[in-house]
């Protein structure tokens, strides 16, 4: 009889010591600091004002992607809009802009109205429930 009290003891002893190891190794897994660089990125968009040929669009995205302190941009081809990443500090949007307008495209900067500033988050659909259900909890916990 004590020799299975005993051996219990060991394998309760041993399966505590099991999960503990697994907490301790979630634990670090989950806490340790993450390797992000793009946590302080801007976003700026340029509108190309008139209908430009491929080659001219191509050039312009790879005159954007050249510029010192540019992560990333995308070309929307069809809607004539190049949109680029950069960190702040690093260049000024107005000399990438005129960097852009010395090809053969005529582009502007695009500028948020006062009216789309005031309403946040142009993909936020405010009539889903997921919205209404986390505003509810918001307006809920912190009044």
């Amino acid at each position: 009889m004590r020799k299975k009290i005993i051996r219990g003891l060991w394998v309760a002893g041993g399966i505590c010591l099991l999960l503990a190891i697994t907490l301790a190794a979630h634990i670090y897994v989950v806490t340790k600091p993450a390797d992000v660089h793009h946590n302080n990125w801007q976003l700026a968009r340029i509108d190309i004002q008139q209908p430009a040929e491929p080659a001219s669009l191509s050039q312009a995205v790879a005159m954007v992607k050249s510029a010192p302190g540019v992560k990333h941009a995308f070309l929307n081809e069809q809607d004539g809009i190049i949109v680029y990443g950069y960190e702040p500090g690093t260049l000024e949007p107005d000399a990438v802009l005129s960097r852009v307008n010395s090809l053969p495209v005529k582009a502007s900067a695009f500028t948020v109205s006062a009216e789309a500033a005031a309403n946040g988050c142009p993909v936020i659909d405010k009539s889903s429930v997921t919205y209404r259900f986390s505003t509810f909890l918001k307006n809920l916990f912190h009044r």
